[in-house]
């Protein structure tokens, strides 16, 4: 989901499988946002410029979706660039990968960014490392490598980036990028992870908090960062607490803290801009 930064009428949604569709009233009507015929219709991200609103990013693919029903459909054939408002779309490559992505090559973009201050440098994360353009994505450089999960920036340094590395098959690891460079010291190193979300607010920049699912889908912790990624620390974790990602209502099972949960598929936090302290998360259910 992404809303237009100055008139909260006109949404972006992006479905898995399902392309893109933009509302203008609010969410009372819907209309299909014209997009090209690409292989994959899947919306992994959308992101609106926020000094120019004509320009938005969308990824293509279905990262979660590996492995499901979704099949070959849930891998990337690139980012998608409207410059008129998401009338009309344009497919771009990232030659630093490929010249020319479709799904047969296995990329997957999980997170696309636009620089909140210039309009023509993106950002995205994927299963084959960071990219940066400088030029509205006719050329990409790399920044890191392996697997980045999900990515956000700063929201009022663009030169700070977060990013969930995946560092082995069962570790995840939070590192800081500043001005150019991905910063070890500090990083926060997740153990038994399958998969990392984060979220922050412009309400308080230099917080930053993420959610893990365990191994086989169900909660593994909440974890945040006051500094702006210097020090990380752990806020609630799955030892002693309901599996929060699990499908009752009580994250419970008889009484038991059950294992599994649909974490895999289904992972999301939000940071309330009227309190950090407060935070929502989401998987089958909602919890605060």
């Amino acid at each position: 989901i992404a809303i237009h930064p100055t008139n909260t009428n006109i949404i972006f949604i992006g479905a898995a499988g399902g392309g893109i569709w933009k509302t203008t009233d609010g969410g009372n009507t819907w209309k299909e946002s014209v997009t090209p015929d690409v292989y994959s219709i899947s919306i992994n991200d959308i992101d609106i410029s926020k000094t120019n609103p004509n320009v938005i990013l969308a990824a293509t693919g279905d990262g979660n979706g590996i492995g499901s029903a979704s099949g070959i459909n849930s891998y990337s054939s690139g980012l998608l660039k409207s410059t008129d408002g998401g009338d009309t779309w344009t497919e771009l490559t990232i030659d630093a990968i490929n010249n020319n992505i479709d799904p047969s090559n296995g990329v997957l973009i999980y997170s696309c960014i636009i620089n909140y201050k210039d309009a023509s440098k993106f950002v995205v994360a994927t299963n084959q490392g960071v990219f940066h353009s400088n030029n509205s994505g006719l050329n990409w450089t790399k920044s890191a490598s392996g697997l980045c999960r999900d990515l956000v920036m700063h929201p009022t340094n663009p030169d700070i980036l977060y990013g969930a590395f995946q560092t082995s098959g069962t570790e995840y690891t939070i590192r800081r990028y500043v001005s150019g460079n991905w910063i070890t010291n500090g990083e926060y190193k997740i153990s038994q992870c399958r998969r990392v979300e984060l979220a922050l607010n412009p309400a308080f920049p230099n917080v930053c908090y993420g959610l893990s699912s365990d191994l086989s889908g169900g909660f593994r912790n909440v974890f945040k960062t006051e500094n702006s990624g210097q020090s990380w620390s752990e806020v609630t974790s799955n030892v002693g607490n309901p599996n929060y990602l699990y499908y009752t209502f009580n994250g419970l099972n008889n009484g038991q803290i059950p294992p599994g949960g649909q974490g895999w598929y289904d992972l999301s936090i939000a940071v309330s801009p009227k309190s950090k302290s407060t935070v929502i998360i989401g998987g089958v259910n909602n919890w605060k």
